[in-house]
């Protein structure tokens, strides 16, 4: 009798061995799955840029003149270019938003150039200087003091609201908020 309760416990435990190993593969089967969907679809930015390379789609880009131009993705050198410096986009309206982007912050960059007197304001620190901000459905001009951390700067606030102004003139409100990242 001694044989056949060991027999049957030895069998409880197999049994739930098995079960647990089902489990496992259930679950290691289940992670897989996830892993293959991830890679199926690339991770797109909100922008539509590509940040993977896992695709072979047509994408569109900008040319430095703001051009827009297609291509296949074929793994090609140029290909990883544009993807390594955000220059693929899902689609062709995407990539015109990304144009009118560029374009609309050089002319404010062009407009500091062309404008200030003398000034580079990447060194110029601890003096006021304006700079153009999108706000609330507003192009504002805030005031800063130290060295730029990226933004445009002026030599004084007339000159910030000129280029506001000469923005409003030449692009629309929709266009706008394209170049300031809004929409």
């Amino acid at each position: 009798m001694d044989n056949k309760e060991e027999l049957k416990r030895s069998l409880a435990e197999e049994e739930q061995r098995a079960k647990d190993s089902l489990a496992n593969v259930e679950k290691m089967k289940k992670q897989l799955e996830e892993l293959n969907k991830k890679e199926e679809q690339p991770t797109v930015s909100a922008t539509g840029v590509y940040l993977e390379t896992s695709f072979n789609n047509k994408y569109f880009f900008v040319y430095t003149d703001n051009s827009i131009g297609n291509d296949n993705y074929t793994n090609t050198d140029i290909d990883n270019s544009r993807l390594e410096i955000n220059n693929i986009f899902r689609n062709g309206e995407q990539a015109k938003q990304e144009a009118l982007r560029r374009e609309g912050q050089e002319f404010i960059r062009r407009c500091a150039m062309l404008w200030n007197k003398g000034n580079d304001w990447r060194k110029k620190e601890n003096c006021d200087q304006w700079y153009i901000t999108y706000n609330k459905g507003n192009i504002c001009l805030s005031i800063f003091n130290s060295i730029s951390t990226g933004q445009v700067f002026f030599d004084n606030e007339e000159l910030g609201k000129r280029c506001i102004a000469e923005l409003k003139a030449k692009y629309n409100e929709e266009q706008i908020k394209v170049i300031f990242g809004v929409k």
